[in-house]
């Protein structure tokens, strides 16, 4: 679930996925790389505020099934709490869900694997603040690699 202003709306944005790769691709690198090293190789791949971005990212499919996503399952808080914690919900899409995302890729854009091993580690772990409680999963069903273009 990803929601902007209204936090009882839920959307995809790509801003959103961008930086979830982002921080994934920081998560592994980070073990290889010092610091400016990984900066400068986060900025060739992601872009950054002097140089864009070379490649793009488009929502081909959006998910259409939206339902209640319980926040708060399996809470243990004590029992003289003031909140019914196991009432607080807001909507998300339904877990069987599908969205595609098309990627395009400049041709002088040499780092295509990153955002690859971004988007696996993305389905391996999830994101978000509740990925430990499901919230945030993402399941990738297939690559698909036409020229320059990427369709997960």
């Amino acid at each position: 679930m990803i929601s902007g202003i209204d936090k009882n709306s839920v959307g995809l944005r790509i801003l959103s996925i961008k930086g979830i790769l982002r921080w994934w691709f920081r998560f592994y690198k980070s073990s290889f790389l010092t610091v400016d090293e990984l900066r400068k190789l986060e900025n060739e791949v992601f872009g950054s505020t002097e140089k864009s971005c070379l490649f793009y990212m488009r929502l081909s499919e959006e998910p259409q099934n939206k339902e209640d996503a319980y926040l708060c399952m399996n809470d243990k808080r004590k029992e003289e709490a003031q909140k019914d914690y196991s009432k607080v919900k807001r909507k998300a899409f339904s877990p069987s869900s599908d969205f595609g995302i098309k990627f395009r890729f400049s041709p002088h854009f040499n780092h295509q694997k990153e955002v690859e091993n971004s988007l696996m580690l993305l389905s391996f772990f999830g994101s978000g603040t509740r990925w430990r409680k499901g919230f945030g999963s993402v399941q990738i069903k297939a690559f698909e690699l036409s020229g320059t273009t990427l369709r997960v």
